[in-house]
């Protein structure tokens, strides 16, 4: 409730920087106009703002990419975009973030996906042992 409350109170305070910025350009009623609907249009769906504030241009890209091939996402935050039973995968998300890795191959990790494969519990997935990570595979 207090997420809500405070995302209300930024995208009204958006809505008229937004006004004063453009009162003096053009008309006042147009002006007004302008500076609702763009609170309202944040306020509904909170992704243009990530163009505005996300660090990683290959992380935007990407979801510009997603929008356009598997329509708006299920859930957006600050730092990730989600879309949920996106081709095939039960939830994909895209993170604001590069982490760059060579092996098996030079790569940049920031878009994730999971699957559920049936019999298979998580537990049977992933063990640490001697502060390394196995992966195991167990088939029924």
């Amino acid at each position: 409730m207090l997420n809500k409350l405070y995302r209300l109170i930024v995208n009204l305070i958006l809505g008229i920087v937004i006004y004063y910025a453009m009162k003096d350009r053009i008309g006042r009623n147009i002006s007004i106009v302008i500076s609702v609907l763009c609170a309202i249009l944040i306020y509904v769906h909170p992704l243009p703002l990530l163009y505005l504030t996300w660090n990683y241009s290959l992380a935007k890209n990407t979801v510009t990419k997603y929008i356009m091939k598997f329509g708006l996402p299920d859930d957006v935050s600050k730092d990730q975009v989600v879309w949920k039973n996106m081709a095939g995968f039960d939830k994909t998300w895209v993170i604001d973030e590069e982490i760059k890795h060579k092996h098996p191959v030079d790569h940049i990790d920031f878009v994730y996906s999971t699957i559920k494969v049936p019999g298979i519990k998580p537990e049977h997935v992933c063990t640490i042992k001697r502060k390394k990570l196995f992966f195991l595979l167990i088939l029924d």
